[in-house]
């Protein structure tokens, strides 16, 4: 640059800007950082979602080692234990929605769901 310019011209770095640029690229590099960090929180906590649902047992029934109930009894709390079931399930699987509005808003600046 020194070789560009007219012989008696001395640069003041200062004047250039130069380290109220590097304090800008340095902010930047903070907010990206912190960005990428979210990010990370939000697709560390969907993985354990989507990995608890995984792990549901909806057939899972109840032992009959004292007395043997009825067909009716025992299908009936079958069905009320996998009707809890369910809806923990459902209830896991409704938590995502907020997640990916909030990765939507970090990424895209934008709340709409559609992203």
């Amino acid at each position: 640059l020194i070789n560009l310019l007219e012989p008696g011209i001395n640069i003041c770095w200062e004047s250039t800007e130069i380290l109220e640029f590097l304090k800008n690229i340095e902010r930047g590099v903070d907010v990206f950082r912190g960005v990428v960090s979210q990010v990370k929180k939000i697709i560390t906590e969907i993985n354990s979602r989507i990995k608890l649902l995984s792990t549901c047992d909806l057939l899972q029934f109840e032992s009959v080692l004292d007395k043997i109930p009825t067909c009716e009894n025992y299908f009936n709390t079958a069905q009320k234990n996998m009707d809890i079931k369910v809806g923990k399930m459902v209830q896991i699987y409704s938590s995502f929605e907020s997640l990916l509005k909030t990765l939507e808003m970090i990424t895209c600046k934008t709340t709409t769901g559609k992203s």
